[in-house]
């Protein structure tokens, strides 16, 4: 019997039973690896990753992310740091990553895989979680971000 925090793994055969959050979780044994290097980001391309399809598209209007500004770089990072602490637009206060990926129900396994949007090296946003309040749009207009997850059926839409 596994404490009520713990993350068992059950594994047998080439599938894995995982939980988190009170649910059980059917996954493959080896999880996809995330790339060790950032990936560059462009408006209109689908981005295919080891944890699902990355997509942003320009909108005039219903963005929470701004567009990047002229020069700056937009990278998908992976793997970041659980103490690097980050203020969700919304939010009175920074959090911790870890501590976001906690209240977003992102099971621990998935992390390494969930792309996080970088402008610049910074932390913009966590497509399907939230945006950084510096990096938010200011009237509407900015980015529409999709994330489909692994076996998912409708995008994550910030």
């Amino acid at each position: 019997q596994a404490r009520a925090d713990a993350s068992p793994c059950l594994q047998w055969g080439g599938v894995a039973v995982r939980r988190y959050d009170g649910a059980l979780w059917l996954t493959p044994v080896v999880l996809p690896a995330a790339p060790s290097t950032p990936l560059p980001l462009m408006a209109d391309k689908t981005l295919t990753l080891p944890g699902g399809q990355l997509q942003v598209v320009p909108v005039r209007e219903g963005a929470t992310l701004r567009a990047p500004r002229a020069g700056e770089t937009v990278q998908v990072c992976f793997a970041l740091p659980g103490q690097t602490f980050v203020h969700p637009l919304g939010r009175a206060y920074p959090r911790s990553l870890k501590k976001l990926w906690h209240e977003g129900r992102v099971p621990s396994w998935a992390r390494a895989s969930w792309p996080v949007i970088c402008y610049d090296g910074q932390i913009a946003a966590i497509p399907g979680l939230w945006v950084n309040r510096v990096m938010a749009s200011p009237d509407g207009a900015g980015w529409r971000v999709n994330w489909w997850p692994t076996g998912s059926t409708a995008p994550l839409t910030l």
